[in-house]
C-alpha cells in the first residue's frame, strides 16, 4: 500500500501499532515521520513528534536529533511542559549551557510551573550563570528571584547572593544578606564568626556604618576578647564617635591581654588621659595613675601628674605617700633634695 501512497494513514498507523509492538524502534520512528507530515492538527503532529524525539533520545542514541525535535513541538506547541522538560535533560546532558539557560526560561515564561518548581528554575538559572556562563549579574538576578520564592532561610540562596553581592560591590545586599545569615540558625560558632567580621569590616570601611560597626565589632570580642582587628577597629571608631566611656572599657579590657609591665603602662596612661581630657573626671584620672605607679614606680609623669592633682586638691595624705614612694626611686640628689624638702613643708604645714 505505501509503495502506491507512501502516506496512506490508515497503513501507516496500523505499522506504528506493529513496530510498537515489535519494539522496532528505528521503523516506528520513520513511520512517525510521515505521520507527523501528515497530521491534521498541531496538536497530532507535536503529539508524533513527541514520541520521535522521546525515541532519538533513548533508544535510538542520537540526542542532538531529539534536541532539535523537542524544538520542534515546542514551536507547535508554546505551552508544552514536558517538551521543554525534556529539553532541559537532554541539553544538561550535552552541556549545552546557554540553550539550557534559555530552556529553564522558557518554562518560567510559561507561567505554568508551581512555587516549587518555580524555585527549583530559579536555583539552576541561579547555579548556571554564576558558575558555567559566568555571568554574575544574571546570577544575582536568578538568586534573588529564587529567595523572593521562598519565605524559609535557604543557606545555598544567601550563601550565593553573599559572593555575588560583593563580587558585584552591590554592598547595601551585601550587609542585609549577612544579618538574614546571622539571624538564621543555620551556621555553627566558627561560621558565625566569619560573618560577623566580614559584616564588621563592611560597615567600617564600605557603608560608613559606625554604630553598626561597632555592633559588629563588639559580637567579634564576644567570640574573641583578644582579637586585634576587632580592638583596633574599635579605638578608631570609639575616639570619632566620641564614645570616651566605651574606649575607657575598650582599654581596661586590653589590660587582661598584655603580659608585658611597659605595655599596661601605655594602656593606663592612655585611659588616664581620656579620663582627665574628654570625662574631666580627675578622681579616676588619679586613680589610674596610681595604678600606673603600681606598675612602675619610677614612671615620673604618672607621679609629678599625681602631685599636681593632690596638691590642686589638696589631698595631703595621698601627697605625703606619693612624695615619700617617689624619694625611694629618684636617683639624682638634687632630685631626692627638693622632693625631700617639699614632703617636709607638707609634714610641717598640711599634717598633724
Amino acid at each position: 500500500v505505501l509503495e502506491l501512497n507512501d502516506l496512506h494513514v490508515p497503513t501507516l498507523k496500523a505499522l506504528e501499532a506493529i513496530y510498537r509492538d515489535d519494539a522496532n524502534d528505528a521503523s516506528l520512528f520513520e513511520i512517525l515521520e510521515k505521520l507527523a507530515s501528515t497530521a491534521e492538527s498541531d496538536e497530532a503532529r507535536a503529539a508524533y513528534t513527541a514520541d520521535m524525539a522521546q525515541l532519538a533520545q533513548s533508544s535510538l542514541g542520537r540526542p542532538e536529533d531529539a534536541v532539535d525535535l523537542w524544538e520542534d513541538v515546542l514551536m507547535v506547541a508554546p505551552q508544552h511542559v514536558h517538551a521543554v522538560q525534556e529539553l532541559q535533560e537532554l541539553l544538561q546532558a550535552l552541556e549545552r549551557w546557554e540553550p539550557l539557560a534559555e530552556a529553564y526560561e522558557r518554562e518560567l515564561r510559561m507561567e505554568l510551573a508551581d512555587g516549587e518548581r518555580s524555585l527549583m528554575l530559579y536555583r539552576a538559572l541561579g547555579r548556571l550563570w554564576q558558575g558555567q556562563l559566568e555571568d554574575t549579574h544574571q546570577a544575582q538576578n536568578y538568586w534573588e528571584k529564587a529567595r523572593d520564592a521562598t519565605a524559609d532561610f535557604d543557606r545555598e540562596i544567601y550563601e550565593a547572593l553573599r559572593e555575588l553581592y560583593a563580587e558585584n560591590f552591590v554592598l547595601e545586599g551585601l550587609g542585609k544578606t549577612l544579618e538574614a545569615q546571622l539571624a538564621s540558625d543555620a551556621y555553627d560558632e566558627a561560621d558565625q564568626l566569619t560573618l560577623w567580621r566580614e559584616l564588621a569590616e563592611l560597615r567600617t570601611n564600605q557603608l560608613n556604618d559606625a554604630p553598626g560597626a561597632i555592633e559588629a565589632w563588639r559580637v567579634v570580642m564576644d567570640f574573641v576578647p583578644s582579637d586585634e582587628a576587632a580592638i583596633e577597629n574599635l579605638e578608631i571608631l570609639y575616639e570619632r564617635e566620641t564614645r570616651w566611656a566605651d574606649l575607657v572599657g575598650l582599654n581596661r579590657a586590653k589590660l587582661a591581654f598584655v603580659e608585658d609591665d611597659e605595655d599596661a603602662v601605655e594602656i593606663l596612661t592612655a585611659i588616664a588621659q581620656i579620663h582627665e581630657q574628654r570625662l574631666s573626671d580627675p578622681a579616676t584620672m588619679a586613680a589610674t595613675l596610681e595604678e600606673v605607679l603600681a606598675r612602675d614606680s619610677a614612671h615620673e609623669e604618672a607621679s609629678y601628674r599625681l602631685q599636681q592633682y593632690y596638691e590642686g586638691a589638696e589631698e595631703w595624705e595621698p601627697l605625703n605617700d606619693l612624695l615619700t614612694r617617689r624619694d625611694q626611686v629618684l636617683e639624682e640628689p638634687e632630685d631626692r633634695l627638693a622632693n625631700l624638702q617639699r614632703l617636709a613643708g607638707i609634714r610641717e604645714t598640711k599634717l598633724e
